[in-house]
């Protein structure tokens, strides 16, 4: 076999992935895999002519071997992931009660608004060494103004908690990030001190490396404004803690926020510096190779060993030490190599969108950039621009689902960014690393370096600023299905073997078209039928009511038997400072992700940020073709700025009183209850719009925040026609609302209440539960 480590790595991921999304027993499949090779074999050595017996017996050796190689790694990794599975759900059990931990903080802080946060690895807790060298989160609210170091060793108080599920479809999933980072769950300081046993109580290594990486990054910080000082250190480091969410956010959408990951580039401008130090002294060849792979394991130390940075080290040091040992180099052998290393120390690795782009750029390069070029040098292109291009063009090409399963979103830019950048940050890179290499002797010289490095950093953020806000630079896209996904990687495997056969094609032009090409362009015309089936082509169905969390606030989804699409209410910011976007971060992948692009109605009960602001970035990002609103008493901003964006979208604006009633689709109308058109309040909850979704039979009673006295008048005006199947209850069960008449009045089966988790409000109220419950209604 002339690469078996390929056939390892491919059992290895087959069997992480069998474990972490299957979860059922392989020995199935396994027995399954051994019986169609054995039927396959012996149906091949029926046919076989007797000369040629001897070629195919050699053959089927090397294919048993694969087999054997392959089925023995699927074990081993599905033993190890399901393992570690284990593991992690048995410490996911631990009670949440104070509890004494022993332990060694392994990073940096991180200051949030309310809390400060570290990384440790324990020792013990309340003197049981069964989780020694978990690595657990450590919280620690800002008002206790306890300031911790890296390697300082601790006995400190406090509550385990496990890390939040996804909350929501193909949402966000914290314990599964967690897991990519090898962490087990979150410590909250409860308060009762914290006791420094020991300082760097780690090796002098890892102090060394990170003292030395801290003051680096005081020192750029010394030289730099704060907004270029941010950046550099990003670039350099891979710590965007600095960089400011704007400039971040132009980088994504420009296409280039790769270069913010430290990875291959800078791997090789690392062995190009010491390559070139080492020349300037008389030494064996031997030795200079020694002395740059212990450079690369420092270069990765200081940068704190992401996974990008770890392959990027890891191929440099298997490239180098196949010149060691004088053994020819390959490039695909290094890849495999470096990704199976990775899973091997940490199955759930194989989930991080980090070890997910950074291959698959790499693969895509390995894959398509000689068919790239090929294309490129025939419409005379230059060589060295065709070169560029093509590096661009493969790896984007592989990493373009992942980047719209986690991003929603593609860039038409990306390729004119990433040819100016090309040219640029190589010399930013190398300044950066000189101007950080001289920072640690002389600041002088460095400033005087950082002149430069200036101006090109603020040409970086122009360029990025610059295509990151044309229109074409971020178009959303919903989430792709598995099968879509299989296809387009299908017909990128077709196109590398076609290619890898090129010469054989070439020779057998004048036969027309092979069939390897009809095959290929089968398998494209399928992926297009199947993206246009799956996006356009709906069979009715029974109606669909979605309730996403968006924590404090509501929003509801409605999806009708026609697929006629109606949200209701968006949710607002998750914290006071307003630096999370919950329309942006939560609301719009949510739809993204179920395949949505447009809304036929969005309905705003009423202009509270908790209810609407998240409705922003789903007018900025999707189509919408009307939206719902009921008279105002009075205009407060949100109102004001989504008004705005609604009329510079030109969306039909439906203004609804009592009596309305909207025919959504066949047998699917929302009747307008509340507000009447003479407002009898002056507040925004009152004036809430109270609608009823009726469908056939069924039917649901949306309340927004109307409060007690709203209710009163509602029920006064149209007690007859709350009776429904299902009711929102109002103001997420605040005390101020659900009375005792109008809960009465509705007589609701099932009622729903949308609060956020630990809300400073104490919502929903015990009282309104119990009135809840004593009219026989299940609460949700």
């Amino acid at each position: 076999m002339k690469r078996p480590i390929l056939a390892i790595l491919i059992g290895y991921i087959i069997g992480i992935i069998w474990e972490l999304y299957l979860k059922t027993s392989i020995a199935p499949f396994i027995i399954t895999m051994i019986i169609i090779y054995t039927i396959i074999i012996g149906m091949k050595h029926h046919v076989t002519k007797n000369t040629k017996a001897v070629q195919h017996v050699s053959v089927d050796k090397i294919n048993t071997k694969a087999l054997i190689l392959l089925i023995t790694s699927i074990i081993i990794s599905n033993t190890i992931t399901s393992y570690s599975n284990k593991k992690y759900e048995t410490i996911y059990k631990m009670e949440a009660e104070e509890q004494t931990y022993i332990g060694t903080i392994i990073s940096n802080e991180k200051t949030g608004e309310y809390k400060t946060s570290y990384t440790i690895k324990i020792e013990s807790i309340n003197g049981n060494n069964t989780y020694k060298n978990i690595k657990l989160i450590l919280n620690i609210p800002n008002k206790q103004k306890q300031k911790l170091e890296y390697g300082n060793k601790i006995k400190i108080k406090g509550t385990y908690n496990a890390p939040e599920k996804r909350r929501n479809y193909k949402g966000f999933d914290y314990s599964e990030y967690l897991k990519t980072l090898k962490i087990y769950g979150i410590i909250t300081y409860s308060g009762s001190g914290i006791q420094i046993i020991k300082e760097d109580n780690i090796n002098k290594i890892q102090i060394s490396t990170h003292k030395i990486s801290n003051k680096i990054e005081n020192n750029i910080k010394k030289i730099l404004p704060q907004k270029q000082a941010g950046l550099l250190i990003g670039i350099l480091l891979g710590n965007n803690e600095n960089i400011e969410e704007e400039i971040k956010e132009d980088f994504r959408n420009s296409g280039i926020y790769h270069i913010l990951a430290v990875s291959g580039a800078h791997m090789s401008y690392v062995i190009l510096g010491i390559t070139y130090l080492l020349d300037k002294i008389n030494i064996s060849k031997r030795k200079k190779e020694t002395l740059k792979i212990l450079g690369i394991i420092f270069f990765m130390l200081i940068t704190n060993t992401s996974i990008s940075v770890t392959r990027a080290g890891i191929m440099g040091i298997i490239t180098l030490g196949a010149s060691f040992f004088y053994r020819k180099k390959d490039t695909i052998n290094n890849v495999c190599l470096s990704m199976l290393i990775i899973l091997i120390c940490n199955p759930h690795s194989i989930n991080s969108i980090s070890f997910q782009l950074s291959y698959g750029g790499v693969i895509g390069i390995l894959l398509l950039n000689k068919t790239y070029t090929k294309q490129l040098r025939k419409i005379k292109l230059n060589k060295k621009i065709s070169e560029a291009i093509s590096v661009i063009l493969s790896a984007q090409t592989m990493i373009i689902p992942i980047m719209i399963t986690n991003f929603h979103t593609i860039s038409l830019t990306f390729i004119f960014a990433n040819i100016i950048i090309s040219y640029l940050i190589g010399i930013v890179i190398i300044l950066g690393f000189i101007c950080a290499f001289l920072s640690l002797i002389s600041l002088e010289i460095a400033s005087f370096i950082s002149i430069f490095l200036n101006t090109l950093i603020k040409i970086l953020i122009i360029i990025a600023k610059i295509f990151g806000r044309i229109p074409l630079s971020k178009i959303y896209i919903t989430t792709p299905n598995i099968l879509s996904i299989f296809l387009y990687y299908a017909i990128i495997l077709k196109i590398a073997r076609q290619d890898a056969n090129y010469t054989y094609r070439r020779a057998n032009v004048k036969k027309g078209i092979t069939r390897k090409d009809k095959i290929t362009k089968i398998l494209a015309i399928v992926l297009i039928i199947t993206i246009i089936f799956s996006n356009y082509i709906h069979i009715p169905n029974n109606l669909k009511i979605h309730f996403i969390d968006i924590g404090q606030g509501d929003s509801s989804l409605i999806i009708t038997p026609n697929n006629k699409k109606v949200l209701i209410d968006g949710g607002g910011t998750m914290n006071s400072s307003g630096n999370y976007d919950i329309g942006k971060n939560t609301l719009v992948p949510y739809l993204l992700d179920r395949g949505i692009k447009k809304l036929d109605y969005i309905m705003i009960s009423h202009f509270d940020a908790d209810h609407c602001q998240g409705l922003i970035a789903v007018l900025n990002s999707l189509k919408v073709k009307n939206i719902i609103i009921s008279k105002q008493a009075e205009k407060v901003y949100n109102y004001e700025k989504i008004m705005e964006i609604v009329v510079n979208k030109k969306i039909n604006i439906i203004v609804v009183k009592r009596g309305d009633v909207i025919n959504v689709d066949n047998n699917v109308e929302i009747r307008i209850i509340y507000p009447e058109s003479k407002l009898y309040f002056d507040d925004i909850n009152s004036n809430s719009i109270v609608a009823k979704l009726i469908y056939n039979k069924f039917s649901m009673l949306f309340t927004g925040d109307i409060e007690s006295m709203a209710e009163e008048r509602v029920v006064k005006i149209a007690k007859h026609e709350l009776k429904s199947m299902i009711l929102k209850v109002g103001h997420h069960g605040s005390k101020t609302s659900s009375t005792q008449e109008f809960i009465e009045a509705v007589k609701p089966q099932i009622a729903l209440i949308g609060v956020g988790k630990n809300n400073k409000f104490g919502h929903p109220n015990e009282g309104v539960i119990k009135r809840l419950k004593e009219n026989r209604s299940k609460n949700i």
